[in-house]
């Protein structure tokens, strides 16, 4: 028996390349391709388009307008936030999360609809929350704890010893870590005397331990104590987590804390250099390269004057020193939590669980601290190349060569680039 089989033929296919777009082949200026896909020059110019952050190409399909510019997706998400009140996009820095809502707002439609109780700071519903006589909000259970006594106090500790932690000058940490999903968080009586916080910007797995108020020696004794039980327990630090050190200012005048942003502002590029580069160029450690540097032509003779240097001329009439959110405060050096409860915030660092990582940056923040006040003028020479001002990092603040050569070793480990780069 013979079957008669067909045999099809494929159809031809032009080798020819042509525009994805138009559809020409052989254009004068030649193909450029983007995505997969091949463009003539005129339609690459009318399809494609450099984002305005990191500056390169994309097809605009792909890519968001806002506020005139225009961003590739990673960039957007990274920069911009929409806000749910006003109903526009606005800058991630300017940014607060609700977490009554689970929604994103701008700093007027915040606080229209979030205020923070007065003793524990959880965020509450203005309109409904109880209120004191001096109309101070509360939330219900510091209402009636308050009714009762029994308002939570925030502890401090004195150290008597101070061979590791040379600086008598006092400090806090906070510590952002993740669990597992759907893993068990730290229990109530394993906190001691640290406070556990939820953190919009961590999601449901992530958590931020605050220490006491510590001290010398034995607050350094404590963080080892609680870094290791956080390790034990499960916990670990990706990308989104961060540390943040608190150096107690609570003895610094207005103008030390101008010279204290002009002296860090200079140094940041070493901070920086020892972290990974998502610290630079994140949303919760903003450099204060960034920061309007015609504002520090303002004089910082008294509070006011310091507020309209750090907040703005107008912005200083606006803000609730009350509360420890303004959008201010995601600086890698944030003075807002002078203002709020006269501490100064280093945010620069990225999450770690590493107790002698946290005690070196705890060191290095104190040296900033009291070298600013004990400065009488601020005159920084003219930067030049990063291998001089790692130098003089090191001479200015004082550093023992332990944390000098831990200093080198994370710049080594993160931007060892630097390192080669001529002066400017």
């Amino acid at each position: 028996m013979t079957t008669n089989v067909e045999v099809l033929q494929a159809p031809e296919v032009s080798a020819e390349k042509v525009c994805s777009h138009c559809g020409k082949g052989k254009p004068e200026t030649g193909f450029l391709e983007r995505a997969g896909k091949l463009f003539c020059g005129d339609c690459f110019e009318e399809r494609v388009a450099s984002c305005d952050h990191c500056k390169e190409k994309f097809l605009r399909s792909a890519m968001t307008e806002v506020n005139d510019g225009i961003y590739c997706e990673k960039c957007f998400d990274e920069r911009f936030r929409y806000c749910s009140g006003c109903e526009v996009y606005i800058r991630t820095d300017h940014a607060n999360y609700s977490e009554l809502h689970d929604r994103d707002f701008c700093e007027n439609c915040f606080n229209e609809r979030v205020t923070h109780c007065s003793a524990c700071q959880d965020q509450i519903d203005p309109g409904s929350c109880f209120r004191d006589e001096e109309n101070e909000p509360f939330c219900d259970d510091c209402w009636n704890n308050r009714e009762e006594g029994r308002l939570p106090q925030y502890q401090e500790f004195s150290g008597g010893s101070f061979n590791e932690c040379r600086s008598p000058r006092k400090y806090g940490i906070e510590i952002e870590a993740m669990m597992e999903e759907d893993a068990d968080h730290l229990p109530s009586e394993r906190l001691e005397n640290w406070q556990q916080v939820t953190d919009g910007s961590l999601g449901d797995n992530g958590r931020e331990y605050v220490s006491p108020i510590l001290q010398g020696d034995e607050g350094f004794q404590a963080i080892r104590k609680f870094t290791g039980g956080l390790q034990g327990w499960g916990y670990f630090v990706n990308r989104d987590c961060g540390l943040h050190v608190h150096i107690d200012g609570r003895d610094l005048g207005c103008m030390e804390i101008k010279k204290l942003l002009k002296i860090t502002r200079y140094f940041e590029p070493v901070l920086y250099a020892m972290l990974p580069e998502s610290r630079h160029e994140g949303s919760y450690s903003v450099p204060l390269e960034r920061f309007p540097k015609s504002r520090f032509r303002i004089g910082a003779k008294d509070e006011e004057a310091l507020k309209r240097l750090w907040y703005g001329p107008k912005g200083s009439r606006r803000v609730d020193l009350k509360s420890k959110y303004h959008h201010s405060r995601y600086y890698g050096l944030n003075i807002h939590s002078w203002f709020y409860r006269r501490s100064l915030e280093f945010r620069y660092h990225s999450g770690t669980l590493s107790a002698l990582k946290i005690m070196n940056f705890i060191v290095i923040c104190q040296a900033i601290v009291d070298k600013a006040q004990a400065m009488k003028q601020v005159r920084m020479p003219k930067q030049g190349s990063f291998s001089e001002l790692l130098d003089m990092f090191v001479a200015f603040f004082g550093l023992t060569p332990e944390i000098a050569r831990y200093v080198r070793e994370r710049v080594q480990k993160f931007h060892p680039e630097r390192l080669l780069l001529p002066a400017a």
